[in-house]
């Protein structure tokens, strides 16, 4: 995480580097803070599709299912060929909303 704090430091507008000290504190179980940072490079780059899929993951994790479809839709909108994304079929599913399932 030192490696990705420091590159924040140096150029805290590089979306990605809050992208990737994110998913190093999913590791952690640190949701709050991965959340922060995905909250932070999406405000940075409001079309990064990765974002809002790994910051749909953590949603996931904590509950927040409609949270988490929210951000599965907009990585899609932004790249339809986002496969990873459609993990919103699981969601649909965890939430009962198996009609919608379906039509994914």
């Amino acid at each position: 995480m030192a490696e990705f704090n420091h590159a924040i430091e140096i150029d805290n507008r590089n979306s990605d580097a809050y992208i990737y000290r994110g998913d190093v504190k999913e590791k952690l179980e640190d949701y709050q803070g991965a959340i922060d940072d995905y909250n932070q490079a999406i405000k940075l780059d409001t079309t990064h599709p990765k974002a809002y899929y790994r910051r749909g993951n953590v949603l996931r994790k904590v509950g927040d299912n409609w949270g988490a479809i929210a951000d599965y839709n907009q990585a899609i909108r932004l790249n339809p060929n986002y496969t990873s994304a459609k993990h919103r079929s699981y969601v649909h599913v965890d939430t009962g909303s198996t009609e919608t399932f379906i039509q994914e």
